[in-house]
């Protein structure tokens, strides 16, 4: 028996329609109903539910995987391939049960996924979620009109940190980094041939003169802050994920620092990974939530100069209490800004 499992995704867009017949049913006391001029009392149709007892996984996927996915108008093209292996994930945490390894492998062999990472990992967040459902919607309206599954497990899919996730990092990186607007100042051979629309006599002497200082003096900075430009969102969690091995906590600006990303753009990751603390010696300051703990611990492992670099450094002159649950040293937080 082999230690893995393959399963197919494929793009299910391509459904039947479903004709439903709407009956008029008695409305008990008319004199109630205020019917919109030229138009009939339309009842919704009867909520079907023959395949609610079909267990479905909510997961939630990267955007760009999203969007890559979306693009795929092939019926029965396949997405992606589930592996699971019946050896659990190692955890750092011996107190924690050892969690099923699941990965998620997308095709290398389409053109839709040349720029993608091919592996990721499935960790599920909630095993056991209360009522919820999965419902399909008609075309026409915005109405549910058949519960589709019961949502069994909730899980989130994030690429794995490999060799060629760096490498699709960095060609991103390099695209970004180009700016899509240049100046190019003149230079003195160029001063002649600069002409003025004024009728008025000017010397193109003094153009080149004023030109210099005046470009000199341009910079991207508005309101006295420098504009940063928002990373891809791999790529920031790869940073984060890093700074948080080094140090457990850190404080919003120091992280601002850190990453040079716009706070809010640098929040609204911080919100799926991290935890604010709201009391206690951390107050104020962020710390990787406990089912992220371990993908640190993954990648100090693949980099173990960061790992190497992590120092004991107290909040405003005191060290905090030591948690084992923490990977890194105990009570590790970054240098307040």
């Amino acid at each position: 028996m082999s230690d893995e499992e393959g399963l197919n995704l494929s793009d299910a867009s391509g459904g039947p329609d479903l004709d439903l017949d709407i009956q008029d049913l008695d409305s008990g006391d008319e004199s109630d109903a205020k019917p919109e001029p030229g138009t009939g009392i339309v009842e919704d149709p009867e909520l079907k539910l023959d395949h609610m007892d079909r267990k479905v996984w909510l997961v939630k996927i990267p955007k760009f995987l999203a969007e890559a996915w979306n693009k795929v108008d092939a019926d029965g093209e396949e997405l992606g391939r589930v592996r699971i292996y019946k050896t659990p994930l190692p955890t750092a945490n011996t107190r924690r049960k050892p969690e099923m390894r699941i990965d998620l492998l997308v095709p290398e062999d389409k053109p839709w996924a040349a720029d993608l990472p091919k592996r990721y990992q499935l960790r599920f967040m909630n095993t056991s979620p209360m009522n919820e459902f999965v419902f399909t919607e008609g075309k026409a309206t915005a109405h549910a009109f058949e519960i589709a599954g019961t949502i069994q497990h909730e899980a989130n899919v994030s690429a794995i940190i490999d060799n060629e996730y760096r490498k699709i990092m960095q060609s991103r990186n390099a695209a970004y980094a180009v700016p899509k607007r240049t100046l190019m100042p003149m230079d003195e051979g160029a001063k002649g041939n600069a002409t003025y629309v004024s009728s008025a006599p000017r010397d193109n002497a003094t153009f080149a003169t004023l030109a210099q200082p005046a470009l000199s003096g341009l910079s991207t900075k508005k309101g006295g802050q420098e504009k940063r430009e928002r990373l891809p969102r791999e790529e920031l969690l790869l940073m984060l994920f890093t700074a948080f091995k080094k140090y457990n906590y850190w404080t919003l600006k120091a992280l601002i620092d850190k990453t040079q990303q716009p706070s809010g753009w640098l929040r609204e990751v911080l919100q799926d990974i991290t935890v604010l603390n709201k009391r206690g010696p951390y107050t104020g300051m962020y710390q990787l939530k406990p089912e992220y703990r371990d993908r640190a611990a993954d990648l100090a492992k693949m980099n173990p100069t960061a790992a190497g670099e992590a120092v004991l450094a107290g909040a405003s002159g005191a060290s905090g209490p030591a948690d084992d649950s923490i990977i890194g040293a105990p009570g590790t937080v970054a240098p307040r800004r």
